[in-house]
C-alpha cells in the first residue's frame, strides 16, 4: 500500500506538537496501513468528510485519511475542534 500526504496534512503536521507517544502511535498506524492491516481502529466519517476515515492518536488528536485501491492519502492531522465544524 502506498502512503501519500496532502499539502494540508504536511502543513498541519508542522504546526502540531506531537509527544513521543503520539509519534510512536503515528508510526504504528502508518506501518499498519502500509501492510494493509484491516484491524486498525478507525471511524468512517459523515457530513463534509463523507468517504474519509479518522484515526485517534489521543483523546483529542485525529488523523483524517482516505483509502483508495492501492494507496492511502493522509489528508489532515489536528485536534477535534480544528478538523470538525459544528453548527
Amino acid at each position: 500500500m502506498i502512503i501519500k500526504t496532502s499539502k494540508k496534512y504536511i502543513k498541519d503536521f508542522k504546526n502540531t506538537q506531537l509527544s513521543l507517544a503520539h509519534k510512536t502511535l503515528l508510526n504504528i498506524f502508518i506501518n499498519a496501513l502500509r501492510n494493509d492491516n484491516k484491524n486498525i481502529p478507525t471511524k468512517k466519517l459523515k457530513g463534509e468528510w463523507l468517504g474519509y476515515s479518522s484515526f485517534r492518536l489521543s483523546f483529542d488528536l485525529r488523523i483524517i485519511f482516505k483509502c483508495y485501491d492501492e494507496e492511502v492519502e493522509l489528508v489532515r492531522i489536528g485536534t477535534h475542534n480544528q478538523l470538525y465544524k459544528y453548527k
